[in-house]
């Protein structure tokens, strides 16, 4: 075939290609894969029949910047994550629900029972936490202090860094130990939540101490203690696929449950980073009444909630 043939034959594919990776015509975007694919074909054709060198320059560069538009490019980068965070994140933890459940009575039976025994036997949070852990736990959240929540000369942003490195550290944690089967990870969950029913006990039962207490961990505990749940949820579904790896081999198992686990775990360290945030600037400012603390809190819990409830429902669908 001659090459002004083929000129005429592929025109309306290269212009409408052009337009598609100009963004600037009426070209439909989903026809980009098929088009891409037809324009990469040309290009073929016109290299194997010897076109040319500016025919095959320019469907080279047309194909180049087609493959960029399909498969994404830094200027696209907002909108991915737009994406990922309004409707993939949410859809690919409500995916792992069993695993979500496991991770939620691994965590809140622990803290219900703690709670309830120290509740019953005040004397039982030292041996939870460590002695004179409850003393140095009250003196934190005294009446009247500037600094909730801390004891030391830390400013807010020295305990934003230490709130990030230690929040996402214990995900990190949680997820490298879920090459163990998942039993590490169980336990890591059981431990925090055993911990954090023990300190909600005892500031409940200290009628001074209580509303500082409450007011402080409000808001970030909607953030932090779902990205435990969650993180934990994504840990042990590597547990369970070296488990259960089927008639995969146990490593391809665990390679690709880790395709559907990493990405969540990134989404709750996102989680962990926003609560740090909260915690260093928002929740340990006493400038702010308690009640409007908790209120905002209240309202952060009905959020993540709905969240994970419903965002992305529709565009699955």
């Amino acid at each position: 075939m001659k090459q002004r043939t083929f000129e005429k034959l592929h025109r309306s594919l290269w212009e409408q290609s052009e337009e598609l990776v100009e963004g600037g015509g009426i070209a439909d975007p989903l026809n980009l894969p098929s088009l891409h694919r037809r324009l990469c074909h040309s290009l073929s054709l016109a290299r194997s029949r010897g076109y040319a060198p500016s025919l095959v320059q320019r469907l080279h560069h047309l194909a180049n910047r087609s493959h960029a538009r399909f498969y994404g490019t830094p200027g696209e980068a907002q909108a991915v994550l737009r994406t990922w965070i309004s409707s993939e994140f949410p859809c690919r933890v409500r995916s792992m629900w069993p695993f979500l459940l496991a991770s939620l009575v691994a965590f809140l039976g622990p803290a219900l029972i703690a709670g309830i025994a120290v509740h019953l036997n005040p004397s039982l949070s030292d041996s939870i936490m460590g002695p004179g852990a409850t003393d140095h736990l009250k003196s934190m959240f005294a009446p009247g202090s500037e600094r909730i929540g801390r004891q030391g000369t830390e400013n807010d942003l020295q305990m934003f860094g230490f709130y990030i490195w230690n929040n996402v550290s214990i995900l990190f944690r949680t997820m490298a130990t879920g090459v163990f089967l998942g039993v590490p990870s169980l336990l890591a969950i059981g431990f925090n939540g055993t911990h954090l029913g023990t300190a909600f006990s005892v500031m409940f039962d200290s009628p001074e101490n209580r509303a500082p207490f409450f007011a402080f961990v409000a808001t970030h505990s909607a953030l932090e203690l779902t990205a435990i749940v969650v993180g934990g949820a994504a840990s042990l579904r590597l547990g369970w696929a070296i488990l259960r790896s089927g008639r995969r081999s146990r490593m391809d198992s665990f390679r690709q449950a880790s395709v559907q686990s990493l990405p969540v775990m990134g989404g709750a360290s996102l989680m962990m980073a926003g609560a740090a945030f909260l915690e260093a600037f928002w929740s340990a400012n006493a400038t702010i009444e308690p009640t409007v603390r908790i209120g905002v809190g209240i309202c952060l819990w009905a959020l993540v909630l709905g969240y994970f409830a419903l965002a992305g429902r529709f565009r699955a669908a």
